[in-house]
């Protein structure tokens, strides 16, 4: 974090010449002024997962630079500013992650890419911008994007896409505010939804789609790739995908059933709360946050049967408080979100007593004997 590194050099964060794996990690506001890879420059193997690449500032590759091999799963790579998300050549693959709010001069928003192979899967790549091409992905080679949603990116030319691009199962909508939705040779493999087909330089095939996709608003739940645009029940995006191609769970880790859909995210028509409560002490001051999947976030919670033990409270999704006596509590909330569909659920939370040792001193012990004490 902080790392700053004048003159024309590279890699401010790390600088990686054989083989680093990054994982849960944060790579935060670091800067080069005339060189590349504000966060992390890599011309070796990069495996980057469950992390965090922010708030850096380069020439090119604001957050990354990688001229090798490079896999980055379950990450973001957010608000690097100058020289976009991304600058890579070498063969990469991103998969579950998000590329969001990213800002560029000279090369496009998010990503960056020339020469080898790129393929991106079930991943939001949205609000990046570029005073150049390519708002949110530029680039040659053979650049694959499969189940992917592309949302809010602007450039001068070629608003979302600008390059040799293939894509299939993917959301392509409401880019541009200068420029148009593609640019370049763009060839559908099918299944996609377009907002904008006049804007686009994309062929399409009879299974894609044009049109208002039907998406909530962005939902960022914190945990590094979790940034999306959950489908509303009334998308066109459901069960439009191709099952052949689709994986097997969405961005978010949920399965993808029966027909799958358009985009990185599966509708989750059943809203339930995803794990129990854990369990809290007495006078031992308690928080947790419900974390609930399914419907179109965001969530408002309510107890509409029962009570939680004396001393904690709910707070939109948090409950919290000093709980002030043992309890086992049995209640029910109900959970609407953002399409105003409920479901209701029945949670359990147990206050134990708070351990309370009272010992305050041990006998001496003696060297190669038995020692007993309760």
């Amino acid at each position: 974090r902080g790392g700053l590194l004048l003159g024309v050099q590279n890699g401010a964060g790390i600088q990686n010449f054989g083989v680093t794996n990054i994982k849960s990690s944060s790579i935060s506001s670091n800067g080069i002024v005339f060189g590349v890879g504000g966060g992390i420059h890599s011309t070796g193997t990069l495996n980057v997962t469950n992390s965090l690449i922010n708030r850096s500032d380069a020439l090119f590759g604001a957050g990354i630079s990688s001229e090798g091999n490079l896999v980055m799963s379950d990450s973001t790579v957010s608000d690097n500013v100058d020289g976009g998300g991304l600058r890579t050549s070498g063969p990469t693959t991103i998969r579950n992650s998000m590329i969001a709010f990213n800002d560029a001069f000279e090369q496009a928003g998010g990503i960056a890419h020339s020469s080898a192979r790129l393929d991106i899967v079930n991943s939001t790549i949205a609000h990046n911008t570029s005073n150049s091409f390519g708002g949110a992905i530029s680039g040659s080679g053979r650049i694959l994007i499969t189940s992917s949603t592309i949302i809010g990116n602007n450039a001068i030319s070629g608003t979302a896409i600008a390059g040799t691009v293939q894509v299939q199962n993917t959301i392509i909508a409401n880019n541009g505010r200068f420029g148009s939705e593609c640019q370049g040779e763009i060839t559908s493999l099918g299944n996609n939804i377009v907002g904008d087909a006049l804007n686009c330089s994309e062929d399409l095939l009879p299974s894609d789609l044009t049109g208002d996709p039907g998406l909530g608003d962005f939902t960022d739940i914190e945990d590094p790739g979790k940034g999306h645009f959950p489908l509303l029940s009334t998308s066109q995006a459901i069960n439009a995908g191709n099952n052949s191609v689709c994986p097997k769970t969405d961005q978010l880790g949920n399965p993808r059933e029966g027909a799958c859909d358009i985009g990185s995210l599966e509708f989750q028509r059943n809203i339930r709360v995803l794990e129990e409560l854990p369990a809290s002490e007495v006078n031992v001051a308690y928080s947790v946050t419900f974390e609930i999947i399914g419907g179109v976030p965001p969530y408002t919670v309510e107890i509409i049967k029962g009570s939680l033990p004396e001393g904690l409270s709910l707070s939109e999704l948090t409950i919290s408080g000093v709980p002030l006596e043992r309890a086992n509590s049995n209640f029910v909330i109900k959970i609407t979100d953002q399409a105003g569909t409920s479901a209701n659920e029945r949670i359990r939370l147990r206050v134990f007593d708070a351990i309370d040792i009272n010992t305050q001193s041990l006998k001496l012990g003696r060297v190669g004997r038995p020692y007993s004490r309760c």
